[in-house]
């Protein structure tokens, strides 16, 4: 396709337009025409400067946090939701049975209400924007085929970071004690045994599905389109803080890492869901491995619980490091003209810095 371009060079190579051009983009700040010379990228019969103006610069970062205060609506509408409708639907169940609410609430039913309603109000928000936004669900939900022996790998080294989150996050729990903080976290079924299946159908199955499509098919990807580095290691942030307890924070947000990574990677939605199944299924059967080895063996277990996740890893990063794949562990930023349909802030896109990721978030928080 032939560019209609009537500019020149200048003496450092560079290209630029000639003044009746720059003048016909005067009004789209996109168009980078008050900075000087700059490289021109050609896309069609169009040339868009690779530099940005200080305005274009400002409408693009003020788009960036636009987009992070609208995205992360979400995991609070999550939050709101599993609080709301978990309380709501127990306090009706307690008034029909005529028993007294804070009894109920140390009930089997009120467990029964918790396993099965967090999993859904996690869904509902993400199904609410989809009605709302109608985004199209082929770009917000992928599953792209990719090399089955590298797929394996990653889903190896996924659930083995995973699991080893769990070092930091304890060592964050050791020291909340030495001050006299003491975590939320824990294990309901610890109060109600007999229901196990239970638990294992709501944390292990439900909870999987539900998570990944809302924290990496929307929100991440909500995110992506200010850099792919910026939307992994964001959306973690977020989905760290859906669990509340400070030491579940820390856990969920490495393990959010591995999986956004994945996604991002391997655009299949599947492959951060089967992590998210195998972490969720190891952590699970760790708390109940007393009912199939016995307290006995229970120790050497949770030994084992965090060497092989360590060789695992060492294993599939020399594996992806240095067998054909050196380019595993690298992500692909936005630099340059942006046609997707997905990206409408602006018709020319980049990744935003880490000093611009960092000043983003923070003045989304306050």
């Amino acid at each position: 396709m032939e560019n209609n371009y009537s500019g020149g060079m200048d003496g450092n190579g560079d290209m630029h337009r000639s003044n009746q051009e720059v003048g016909s983009n005067a009004s789209n700040p996109y168009i980078g025409s008050n900075v000087g010379p700059g490289r021109y990228i050609g896309y069609g019969n169009m040339q868009y400067n690779s530099y940005y103006s200080l305005e274009a610069k400002a409408l693009y970062l003020k788009g960036a946090r636009s987009n992070l205060n609208r995205t992360a609506i979400l995991p609070i509408c999550i939050f709101i939701f599993q609080i709301a409708f978990q309380y709501a639907i127990m306090y009706v169940i307690a008034m029909l049975s005529g028993g007294s609410v804070f009894g109920f609430l140390d009930g089997p039913t009120a467990f029964w209400v918790t396993a099965l309603m967090i999993p859904l109000c996690t869904l509902m928000p993400g199904v609410i924007y989809i009605l709302v936004a109608r985004p199209d669900l082929t770009g917000v939900f992928r599953f792209e085929h990719r090399n089955a022996v590298y797929t394996v790998a990653g889903i190896l080294l996924g659930v083995s970071i995973s699991i080893l989150g769990n070092i930091p996050a304890n060592i964050v729990r050791i020291l909340l004690e030495r001050i006299g903080y003491s975590s939320g976290s824990g294990n309901p079924t610890s109060y109600h045994p007999e229901y196990t299946w239970v638990y294992v159908f709501a944390v292990v199955i439900l909870a999987p599905v539900m998570e990944e499509f809302v924290m990496r098919g929307i929100v991440l990807t909500r995110l992506e389109k200010y850099g792919k580095w910026y939307a992994v290691i964001v959306s973690s942030l977020l989905f760290g803080m859906l669990h509340a307890d400070i030491v579940s924070v820390v856990f969920a947000t490495i393990a959010g890492m591995a999986m956004g990574f994945l996604y991002v990677k391997t655009r299949n939605l599947w492959v951060s869901i089967i992590v998210h199944f195998l972490n969720n299924g190891i952590a699970t059967f760790m708390s109940f491995s007393h009912q199939v080895v016995g307290r006995a063996n229970q120790e050497a277990i949770y030994e084992l619980f965090y060497i092989v996740p360590a060789i695992i890893v060492v294993m599939c990063l020399i594996f992806l490091l240095f067998y054909k794949k050196r380019g595993f562990f690298t992500l692909k930023e936005n630099n340059g003209y942006n046609h997707s349909p997905y990206m409408q802030e602006s018709p020319y896109t980049r990744s935003l810095t880490a000093g611009e990721a960092v000043t983003t978030v923070l003045k989304s928080i306050s």
